[in-house]
Formats: C-alpha cells, structure tokens, sequence
C-alpha cells in the first residue's frame, strides 16, 4: 500500500479536525485526554473514524455528565443528535436520549424549546417510556404550550402529538377538569380524554390485558452516572487512564 511506503498519511475525511486530532494524539502518547464540550465533538469523530474504542467510550461519558451537569442548552443537544444521525454513533445517540427524557420538564418551559423543537422531535420524545415528569399532566400542559406557541404552524399537528400523551396515567377528576379547558373542548383533545375515561371504566382484570400505549406507565426514574473527573480552571475537563 502506498501508506507503507510514504513518510506522511493524509487523512480526507471532512469529520477529521486539528482540534479533534491533537487531544487524541496526545492521549496517544500520555494517557490523559483533554476535552471541552467545544471540542469533545471533534475529539469523537476523529475516535471513532480510527477506531480507538477508548476514547470513544471517554468522549461519551464527557458528554453525559456534561448534559446532566451543564445549563440546559438546546444547541448543545441539537449538535450531539445530528453528529450520532450522520455518523451513526448509536452510544452518543442513546445519551441525548436519555439526558433529554431527564431534562423534559426543564426543557419545556426554555425560549429555544418553544421556538425551534419540531412536531417530530416532540412526538419522539413523547413516545419515551422513560420521560420524567412528577405527572403526565405536565407532559400534556407542555404539549399545550409548545402548540401555542405558533398556533398557525402547528395546531395542524394537535391530533398527532396529542396522541402520544398517556392520558389514561390521569385519574378521572383531572380528566374531568381537562374537558373544560380550551384545549379539552377541541374535538381531537376531547375524543382522547373521553377514551382515557372509559379506560378507567373498566374492571382491573380487563386493564391488566390490554397492552395500550396511552395507558402504559412511565419509567421515569433518573439513573444517575457518577464519574470521577478533574476539571481545571479553563472549564476542561482532564480524564486520566490507569
């Protein structure tokens, strides 16, 4: 291969950065990796079109503690879940996943959840067993409120991301009560309200057989990672292999 006879390798790939290369080229040679959530990215794509599992696997808990530590910031989220569709990195993927059903409360109140979340994304999210909310009555108000936000654009999409509410994890007197709202007095929201109440009709023997989306509970306890790392005064952080 002309590789083995030439002094100097030319790497092609667009992925592959000076600002990803240097840190893993010095954890090449130290053992100690040096990234910040500027540069973690770059670090990743560099690891993983090598092939260093290590610094993958690294990388990956860098940006899981981050999620959960940081501010919220939605760019940040939005980043890390279009390099894992592009790049097929499945890991980065389940742990945007996961810090976004740990962060939905939070989430859906923010400025930039509101403006620029899509109907898609909101109905993925929706579609998590392991959403965290204290009720599914905050997950509807937050749906609420992200329809409202541009009614124009997106009460066409009422019926669609509506349906991924578990209304039937709401008793029957806040069902009641949803039926007076604005919202609950639509035909769609009504028809879905009305079909969680009758689910409550039924004897529990019945509830037990019938495997339904919108009556499946939420797993909703927060798995928390924790991880040994140093942090410097720049904001870096320094992980160190033994």
């Amino acid at each position: 291969m002309r590789e083995s006879k030439d002094n100097r390798v030319d790497l092609k790939d667009p992925s592959i950065t000076a600002e990803g290369f240097r840190p893993l080229l010095n954890f090449l040679y130290s053992g100690e990796l040096t990234v910040s959530i500027e540069s973690v990215y770059d670090v990743l794509l560099v690891a993983n079109h090598l092939q260093i599992q290590s610094v993958m696997k690294l990388c990956y808990e860098f940006v899981s503690q981050n999620m959960r530590d940081a501010p919220l910031d939605l760019a940040n989220y939005a980043k890390a879940e279009k390099l894992a569709d592009a790049y097929g990195l499945i890991t980065l993927q389940e742990k945007v996943n996961s810090a976004l059903s740990e962060n939905f409360l939070e989430l859906s109140t923010s400025d930039e959840f509101l403006q620029y979340t899509t109907a898609e994304q909101l109905m993925k999210l929706l579609k998590t067993n392991d959403l965290v909310s204290p009720s599914e009555l905050q997950v509807y108000e937050a749906v609420v409120r992200w329809l409202m936000h541009d009614e124009q654009t997106r009460i066409p999409h009422t019926t669609e991301v509506l349906s991924h509410v578990r209304f039937a994890l709401l008793d029957q007197s806040t069902l009641s009560g949803l039926l007076q709202t604005d919202m609950g007095a639509t035909e769609c929201c009504r028809q879905l309200i009305l079909e969680a109440m009758a689910y409550h009709s039924y004897p529990s023997e019945m509830k037990q057989g019938i495997d339904w989306p919108r009556s499946r509970p939420r797993t909703s306890a927060s798995k928390k990672v924790c991880t040994f790392l140093c942090r410097d005064k720049n904001n870096e952080i320094h992980v160190f292999v033994m």
